[in-house]
């Protein structure tokens, strides 16, 4: 789990540099968009973590070790959550403050879907961001016409991830009301 939630904040570090109102876009600003493009599943990622749960569940000896788990599985997802929620709300306000607005959403909805694809690719082939880079061969073997179950778990993915980041952005969106009211 630990080694998950450092991937999980892998992106929002990224983002936090790159998005920064003062960050020129270089080539080498584009490559760090790439990187965290990449990096950006490992945020949603932790939430199918929830397999391991039932083995932990069984390991258990107690009624406390079983909501120690809940606890544990429940601050892994919400951290993973916030981190996901949070590099879309850093992208969102540079969006917004180079006057491109209006690719917010068009910018969030294929994030979802690169992340859908990206959970999928690597929940059932344990293929890694890094991989990308260091065997692309591996990932580029899975580009083809995919199955109608595959499509279904990466629909499935990007409705969870949709649904998620429209519950996050409501406290956003209060901030941002409490802030333009100053």
């Amino acid at each position: 789990m630990t080694a998950n939630l450092l991937l999980a904040a892998a992106p929002f570090v990224l983002a936090v540099w790159l998005f920064a109102p003062s960050r020129v876009k270089t080539w080498g600003w584009w490559v760090g968009v790439g990187a965290f493009v990449a990096f950006l599943p490992n945020a949603p990622y932790v939430l199918t973590d929830v397999i391991h749960l039932g083995t932990d569940m069984r390991r258990a000896t107690s009624g406390l070790q079983i909501l120690g788990l809940f606890v544990q599985y429940g601050l892994l997802f919400a951290i993973g959550l916030a981190f996901y929620g949070g590099c879309l709300a850093v992208l969102r306000r540079r969006l917004l403050a180079d006057g491109l607005a209006r690719w917010r959403w068009p910018a969030e909805i294929g994030l979802h879907a690169v992340c859908s694809v990206g959970i999928f690719l690597g929940r059932f082939f344990r293929l890694n961001s890094w991989d990308l880079v260091v065997r692309p061969s591996s990932v580029l073997r899975y580009v083809g016409v995919p199955r109608p179950v595959t499509l279904a778990i990466i629909g499935f993915t990007f409705c969870v991830l949709l649904t998620a980041t429209v519950a996050l952005r409501v406290p956003l969106a209060i901030h941002d009301l409490r802030r333009a009211s100053r």
